[in-house]
């Protein structure tokens, strides 16, 4: 696993929130909710948090940021504890308000979730971020073993996530 070097975690995050800013803006054409914002973390699989970063305008609904904010960080939290698991899809439970939306990158040592879409956009956006991080560290293929990019696909059947990772316009 190469995981990201300590002096260059500043200038990879702000890169992934610049990704996310951009996945975001994305996603929202499929979400007809009408939010503004969410919330991305980043963490190192060694339980460190890197960062938990507003996305967008999340305080235009106050009645969820606090709710998003701790769906994110409780995703990765159960990523932490199974892993073994490669996407929060494995742990979901609904009545339990454990939801997906967050995939472990293996080749990077780092988790991220996101909290603010539908799931199935909060687990595409995770998804676009890993693919086009990977492009920009120059790494040779999506950033996920394609034994994980394969379980992630099958587990989750998002209509939004097409193989590459990028966000499906056609499944609004």
């Amino acid at each position: 696993m190469a995981k990201i070097p300590k002096e260059q975690i500043k200038e990879i995050t702000r890169q992934i929130k610049g990704l996310a800013e951009q996945a975001y803006l994305e996603c929202t054409k499929h979400d007809g909710r009408g939010y503004q914002g969410g919330f991305l973390c980043i963490c190192e699989e060694g339980y460190e948090v890197y960062r938990v970063m507003r996305i967008g305008q999340p305080e235009l609904h106050p009645e969820k940021v606090q709710g998003w904010c701790m769906n994110c960080l409780n995703k990765a939290m159960r990523l932490f504890q199974n892993p073994s698991h490669f996407s929060a899809r494995q742990s979901y439970d609904f009545e339990a308000k454990k939801y997906f939306g967050g995939i472990r990158i293996r080749a990077l040592g780092i988790i991220i979730t996101f909290s603010g879409l539908s799931q199935e956009l909060d687990e595409a956006l995770c998804a676009w971020i890993a693919v086009h991080l990977a492009k920009m560290l120059g790494l040779s293929s999506i950033s996920l073993s394609k034994m994980e990019w394969w379980h992630i696909r099958r587990l989750s059947n998002n209509p939004h996530m097409n193989e590459y990772g990028h966000i499906n316009a056609k499944a609004a």
